[in-house]
């Protein structure tokens, strides 16, 4: 009876374990989105220390927290650009107006 159980523990560990990196992946994107200091255009490198000691950067390897700051990147230089583009459109407006 043991021999038939493993496959399915080992399955269980495996998906505890999957779930646990998803929890260290959506917990490290929420302290990019909660640091300040992390702005558009800025390195990895130059912030690294900030993360160190949180939990989710240490479980994390080096590739998924640089894939997770990447995306994190765009999606700030993304906002930057809209915010830009509806500055230019108000301003376009105000002088329009007078």
């Amino acid at each position: 009876p043991r021999s038939t159980l493993f496959p399915y523990t080992t399955l269980f560990r495996s998906a505890q374990v999957d779930r646990k990196r998803g929890e260290y992946r959506l917990k490290f994107k929420l302290l990019l989105d909660n640091t300040p200091y992390v702005t558009p255009g800025k390195s990895l490198n130059e912030l690294q220390v900030l993360f160190m000691g949180h939990d989710c950067f240490e479980a994390l390897t080096g590739s998924e927290i640089q894939s997770i700051y990447e995306q994190h990147q765009i999606e700030l230089i993304e906002k930057a650009k809209r915010a830009f583009i509806e500055l230019m459109l108000e301003k376009s407006k105000s002088n329009t107006r007078k």
